[in-house]
């Protein structure tokens, strides 16, 4: 987990791209949060923790990785939009917290989180949340191989995504215009007037 630090960064480069440094927007804070702890209770729903009138199934890696993912994308937003700079690295440290108290645990951190706006509450809630992750089986090397797995279309849904639209709702001429537009944020000498009309 030694590249967590180095993902976090790029994640906030990201978002410094899409919103210009901001004043800390609460609403937008509490937004973010509330998506986590649903992304929270996906993780919890699909790793089977609790099952009070089902018949006992398979755990599903993939939906899990993907609601795990999910959370982790919106935990680092949420510390985008508390200006946190760096995060630790992350060790793999054996936590002998059951998983339904490790659920219950980051939960609690979260609230924290949003009525302190603490960047200590913050690290702990991103430790407990690797912490999850191991115990479910997830490790950053998995999440890091799965994006190099990733097709030219999910990418491109992905670039959509950070600067807040959503793909699905949108044809794929559009896209691409959504795409050109962003080509001054990565390319020095391109000024968005030569994107303009011939005329």
């Amino acid at each position: 987990m030694n590249d967590l630090s180095k993902m976090y960064q790029v994640y906030v480069n990201k978002e410094l791209q899409v919103n210009k440094n901001e004043i800390l927007n609460v609403a937008r804070l509490k937004q973010k949060t509330l998506s986590f702890l649903h992304d929270l209770g996906e993780v919890c729903q699909d790793s089977r923790c609790f099952i009070f009138w089902e018949k006992e199934e398979a755990i599903h890696h993939d939906e899990l990785l993907e609601h795990y993912l999910d959370g982790l994308k919106m935990l680092m937003s949420i510390g985008y939009e508390l200006r946190i700079d760096t995060i630790k690295n992350h060790t793999e440290i054996p936590n002998r917290l059951s998983l339904e108290d490790l659920f219950l645990k980051i939960y609690q951190s979260m609230m924290n989180v949003s009525s302190t706006y603490s960047s200590q509450d913050y690290q702990n809630t991103i430790d407990d949340y690797f912490s999850l992750g191991f115990q479910l089986g997830i490790d950053l090397d998995e999440i890091i191989e799965g994006r190099r797995n990733f097709t030219k279309d999910e990418w491109i849904d992905i670039l959509i995504r950070s600067i807040g639209m959503e793909p699905t709702t949108l044809d794929e001429k559009v896209k691409w215009h959504l795409l050109l537009r962003m080509v001054p944020l990565v390319e020095n000498n391109y000024n968005l007037c030569e994107l303009g009309p011939r005329g």
